[in-house]
Parts: C-alpha cells; sequence; structure tokens
C-alpha cells in the first residue's frame, strides 16, 4: 500500500489524513475554531468550516424548511427524492440532489468560488447571506427542501432542532443499521477520488470504528437525533432505511403525514413507484449522462445495490460482535425515546 502525503495547498486548508498507509482525507472541528465550533467532529475534505460555523451562528429556520438528516449513505438520496415528490407531485421532474441542496456544501463551495456544483448537482452554491434571505417558494407546495449530514449537536442552522420546532420547521432523519451503512460507505469512499483513500474494509472499518470518516461515529450521530426526535416530535420525525424497503408506500405516507401534506392513496402510490431503487437508479444514469455531454463531472456508482444486509459478505464474527456492542450501548442510552436500529 502506498504511502500518502497531503499537499501545502490541503495542510493550509486544515485537511488531515486519517492514516498515512491508506489515506483518507478530512476537516475536523476543534476547540477554539469558533464559539459554537463541536470539537473533534470530522467533515468531508472539501468542507470550508468558517462557512459552516456562519450558518449555525446566522441561519434561522423557517415555516417552510424541511430538513433532511441522515448519517451519510443511509438514505438521504431517497429522502431528498420522497420529499420533493410529495412536494411537487408524483408525476412531476426531480433531481432530489439539486432540489433538496446539502447545505454545509453549498457555503463551502461558494466560499471556494465554485461556479457550480458540477459533481453533485446543478444548483449553484449559495453562501450564508443568500440562504438566509430566501423566502418560500411559489412553487413545490410552498416548501423549501435542504440535506444534512451534521450531528443534532452541529445542525446547520441557529439554534438546533429547538430552534426548528420554535420555528415550525420540519426535520427528517433516517437511519440505517450501522453495519450496513459501514459496507456502503467503503464503497462511498472509494467512488470519491478526493478522499484519497487507497485502503481496503479491513482499513476503512478501522477508520469507521475510530469516528475517522466524515460526520465522524454513526452511534453518537444516531443518538443526538433520537433525543432530538423524542425532545420535539412533532418536529422530528425518524425513518428507517429497512422500513423503506419493506414497505415503501407506508413509509412515504408517515413522510407525507409529518409534513401536513394531505395526499391521496393514489398520490402516495405513484411518490412510491417513482422512488423505487430501480427507477432512481434509471433516472440518475440518465441525469449523469446529460451531464458528461455539457462537460461536467459525476459521482460514480451513486447508486450500487441498494439491498440489506450486505455486511454479511464481509464482518467477520468478532466484528459483528463489536459492531453490536456499539449498538446495544447507544440503544440502552436512548432507550427512553424508544429507539432502535432495525435488524438486518
Amino acid at each position: 500500500m502506498s504511502s500518502h502525503v497531503l499537499t501545502p495547498e490541503e495542510e493550509a486548508a486544515g485537511v488531515k489524513l486519517a492514516d498515512p498507509a491508506c489515506g483518507y482525507k478530512y476537516v475536523e472541528e476543534a476547540d477554539g475554531d469558533h464559539p459554537l465550533a463541536c470539537a473533534g467532529l470530522v467533515h468531508p475534505f472539501d468542507f470550508v468550516l468558517p462557512a459552516v460555523y456562519e450558518l449555525r451562528e446566522k441561519l434561522a429556520p423557517k415555516p417552510h424548511d424541511v430538513f433532511i438528516a441522515t448519517y451519510p449513505k443511509c438514505g438521504t438520496t431517497w429522502m431528498q427524492q420522497i420529499v420533493m415528490l410529495l412536494l411537487r407531485g408524483g408525476s412531476a421532474d426531480v433531481n432530489p440532489m439539486a432540489d433538496a441542496p446539502w447545505l454545509e456544501m453549498s457555503v463551502s463551495r461558494a466560499a471556494k468560488g465554485s461556479a457550480a456544483m458540477k459533481s453533485l448537482s446543478s444548483t449553484p452554491p449559495r453562501d450564508c447571506a443568500a440562504l438566509c434571505a430566501l423566502s418560500a417558494p411559489e412553487g413545490d407546495s410552498g416548501r423549501r427542501a435542504w440535506k444534512t449530514h451534521a450531528t443534532a449537536e452541529a445542525a446547520p442552522w441557529r439554534g438546533g432542532p429547538a430552534a426548528a420546532a420554535a420555528a415550525g420547521s420540519k426535520v427528517v432523519v433516517v437511519c440505517r443499521n450501522p453495519k450496513d451503512a459501514a459496507v456502503s460507505m467503503l464503497h462511498h469512499t472509494k467512488n470519491i477520488p478526493g478522499f484519497g483513500f487507497s485502503g481496503g474494509w479491513d482499513d476503512f472499518v478501522a477508520l469507521f470504528l475510530r469516528g475517522k470518516v466524515e460526520s465522524s461515529s454513526i452511534w453518537p450521530w444516531h443518538r443526538g437525533w433520537w433525543e432530538a426526535a423524542a425532545a420535539h416530535p412533532s418536529t422530528v420525525l425518524v425513518v428507517h432505511f429497512e422500513d423503506l424497503k419493506r414497505d415503501l408506500k407506508a413509509a412515504v405516507g408517515r413522510v407525507a403525514a409529518h409534513l401536513g401534506l394531505e395526499r391521496s392513496d393514489a398520490e402516495l402510490e405513484a411518490v412510491a413507484a417513482r422512488s423505487s431503487f430501480e427507477v432512481m437508479k434509471a433516472e440518475a444514469a440518465a441525469r449523469d449522462a446529460e451531464t458528461l455531454k455539457k462537460g461536467g463531472s459525476i459521482k460514480k456508482d451513486h447508486f450500487r445495490e441498494g439491498k440489506t444486509g450486505g455486511w454479511r459478505e464481509l464482518m467477520s464474527p468478532e466484528l459483528q460482535r463489536e459492531f453490536d456492542e456499539k449498538t446495544a450501548a447507544l440503544e440502552a442510552a436512548a432507550a427512553a425515546g424508544g429507539h432502535a436500529f432495525r435488524a438486518v
């Protein structure tokens, strides 16, 4: 395995290397960075932390805001598709990653002066001031959707979940069993060259268990959002990836009810049909082809398999026990909220 080093530009930007042998670039919040910094919280290598802190300080949640909060590779794009189709109608044209932009990435790319978020969407990046100035859209049922991979403590708006509740915003949290999330995140990491990761499963899972991957450790991430859901149940809805797989239409109905959207059985059926893995993968392939035609770049294999139980192909019995112990400790600590991961 080759050794990895950071460029002077990366070092100046605060990028760190998780392991000199296998790589994995990231940025990390530290004490003293900002009064709202969450020390030790890990983000993707291309985040601009001062821009992220500005969001936490200045962006006020609004009644029309819908925030989709997920740990990476836990059903983010799936929920973006569901929410946008519920807002627009099951037959509407949607581009989930563009229509429900990633707040922190938007301000980070704006800070870097990127002309467009070519690798992720057709939506130009906006800085914090531009985001703060947005009002309710005329379409989309008068709602505006966003995504974040932040912990509840580091929510990218002023005041966190409590402020969202006070403002009348809605938050949809998607959970996934940590074993499957780790496997999916490995493939995600290897498909993004910027992470600079050249290792295999054993290398990656060691970083995953240490919380040295984007969004840090999956277990405290979920504990924070489960506690937010327990404290603000009318604001924060918890949906499970495995429930989406098992009964998509029922899950779509739960999301619609949470957003206060009255949708007929036929409308829910249409949204579920357009939100199947096969349909979403085909629609993404068509968008990617158009992006490449225009000279843009795409993320390879963003829609990979969308299955549950894939961890069984990679995890040793010892590793399974380590994951299970961490999960049991989390669920015991969060028992008062009644939340738990689905078995896969």
